[in-house]
């Protein structure tokens, strides 16, 4: 078996920008899945990272540290992954350079539908080589696309103003139907 060298050096940054920038981890939370991330270190920072932003609505910075202290003692990892997380969170520091946001955030949603593409065709392919064609049908329908999210949503606790315009906009006709039937319906 012949070992390919395998560049980690998107996920790293994605994952040191997920600890250390809030602009950043507040548009890839969205579409992230730490699943996606074929290092076992970023995939146990990265959830950590999450998880700390949907509490507290900001990258943990610093507090990765003691998000580390603290999983440690809890978690079961095996000796490489938490050797590799140890090392990770050391030289985070010394490497997180702050760079343009919109760069880095097409960067990395490039890099994680790339990931999310190739996870799909090994489950798919491993659905052929087992003849389970029910689970490559499933594979199939529930793929989603990683992706930003498209619109802009309103709040409606607070956004007060969009709804209110939102019900006072005059209807459009949408449809209609033709000749005698237009005139019955009024439409």
């Amino acid at each position: 078996m012949t070992r390919t060298a395998i560049s980690m050096t998107p996920e790293r940054n994605i994952v040191t920008s997920l600890i250390m920038d809030d602009k950043f981890i507040k548009a890839l939370a969205p579409i992230i899945k730490p699943e996606l991330l074929k290092a076992s270190y970023a995939k146990e920072v990265a959830s950590w990272a999450l998880e700390y932003y949907n509490a507290y609505g900001e990258a943990p910075k610093q507090a990765i540290q003691d998000l580390y202290v603290e999983k440690r003692s809890s978690a079961k990892y095996d000796e490489d992954t938490a050797e590799s997380i140890a090392t990770f969170l050391q030289s985070l520091s010394q490497e997180y350079v702050k760079k343009n946001l919109e760069y880095s955030t097409d960067q990395a949603e490039t890099y994680l539908k790339i990931r999310s593409l190739e996870t799909f065709k090994e489950n798919l392919e491993t659905a052929i080589a087992t003849n389970d064609a029910t689970k490559g049908e499933a594979l199939i329908a529930n793929f989603s696309r990683v992706g930003k999210p498209e619109g802009e949503g309103i709040s409606i606790t607070s956004d007060t103003v969009s709804i209110i315009s939102a019900y006072e906009q005059e209807e459009e006709l949408v449809y209609s139907y033709p000749g005698a039937l237009a005139i019955v319906t009024g439409k």
